[in-house]
């Protein structure tokens, strides 16, 4: 294992914000190449600025990057909720990013979210309460997609270029008929089941309670693949198959059914692809050729194992209909343990490093709440190298 420097910027206070702002070493929970690994993208998990930005980053000496840009996710394309709440738009929690057919992928992650309780601020009273607030942002029901520029020498995401448009998934649409069905689904219903909150908003099973919870993706081509970390059943993590059709006139998509119905069965809009991770849920996806890398951690929110496992062959498999996958040499596999400590350094996002080639494959890994011994300066921070 080795390292590199990740020098980000110092954040600025919103306007009208009544906290002040995070770090954006301090929010990585997805990465994505660029440009033949000259670009680093990010997404973070909280609003660190006014809004959700994605963060580019570009190679420098001693293959560090550095002269960091945070570009606004509206200005490629219209947020579901663009208001403004205590100096900030609400976020999309950026959980994966994903960079194909001349697109850089972007998914939130469709989860409700509890508060943590704050004793030593707040005491015992208000940090129970703090406790049972469960909430949902518009914005985290997110998955767009931005055409990326690249000339050979300079790579910049672009509202459009060479007939590609930036867009989202169509919410009312392609994204609630999604989560709708999964309410209805032998397998997820229990976990879409409804309750009132503390205001009396419809809410879900929030996240980190083994609640609906994405926290991956790998595209290629039409195919989208969205790792779960919630829920795991019985210890078998999913990855959900969408397949997305149409180009509008703002770029926007839509999903279309990917299972045909038969037997009884009306047709959906995704396949199922179970896989047994040592009971661990999916923190992120990384296709490479026909294979598949899987993120793997704890579901809950506590410490635990992290892992990567390779499926082999997984784009046939998953191109047949839902799958159910035990671990076995040869299919799906252990490949890398991640060193984890108590209360910090869980690792968020993987990505491989290009070149990639057989020989020697090397993965890029950030982590969340990272340990003060990968802290640098003010504002950089280190993210670790490991050999496949």
């Amino acid at each position: 294992m080795s390292s590199i420097i990740l020098r980000f910027a110092k954040a600025k206070v919103p306007t009208g914000a009544n906290q002040p702002p995070g770090e954006y070493r301090a929010n990585l929970s997805a990465l994505a190449f660029a440009g033949g690994g000259r670009v680093l993208f990010f997404g973070g998990d909280e609003t660190v600025e006014e809004e959700p930005t994605i963060e580019m980053l570009t190679q420098i000496s001693g293959g560090n990057y550095a002269g960091h840009k945070s570009l606004k996710v509206s200005t490629f394309i219209a947020l579901p909720d663009p208001s403004v709440n205590k100096g900030r738009v609400g976020e999309i929690d950026i959980e994966g990013l994903a960079n194909d057919g001349g697109y850089l992928w972007i998914i939130g992650s469709h989860s409700c979210n509890r508060k943590q309780p704050k004793i030593a601020e707040d005491g015992l009273a208000k940090s129970l309460k703090r406790l049972a607030e469960v909430q949902e942002g518009s914005n985290r029901f997110f998955l767009g997609r931005i055409p990326l520029k690249d000339d050979g020498t300079t790579t910049e995401l672009m509202k459009s270029v060479g007939g590609l448009k930036a867009g989202r998934l169509l919410g009312d649409e392609s994204d609630g008929q999604l989560l709708k069905d999964l309410s209805e689904d032998d397998h997820f219903a229990p976990f879409f089941a409804l309750f009132k909150n503390h205001k009396g908003a419809t809410v879900r099973l929030p996240s980190k309670d083994n609640g609906f919870d994405i926290e991956g993706l790998a595209v290629r081509g039409d195919r989208v693949f969205i790792g779960l970390r919630g829920p795991v059943l019985r210890g078998w993590a999913c990855i959900l198959e969408l397949k997305v059709q149409g180009k509008g006139v703002d770029g926007d998509f839509r999903l279309t059914d990917l299972m045909p119905g038969g037997a009884g069965e009306e047709a959906r809009l995704y396949r199922k692809h179970f896989v047994a991770l040592d009971g661990l849920g999916i923190r992120d996806l990384e296709l490479d050729g026909d294979n598949l890398l899987i993120l793997a951690g704890p579901t809950m929110a506590l410490d635990g194992p992290a892992r990567v496992f390779e499926w082999t062959g997984a784009l046939g498999a998953m191109s047949t209909g839902d799958t159910l996958t035990p671990q076995a040499v040869g299919t799906l596999e252990k490949v890398i343990e991640i060193p984890v400590q108590d209360g910090h350094d869980h690792p968020e996002g993987i990505a491989l490093i290009p070149p990639v080639n057989q020989k020697q494959r090397n993965i890029l890994a950030i982590y969340d709440s990272p340990a003060k011994a990968r802290l640098v300066n003010d504002t950089d921070v280190s993210a670790d190298v490991f050999a496949l």
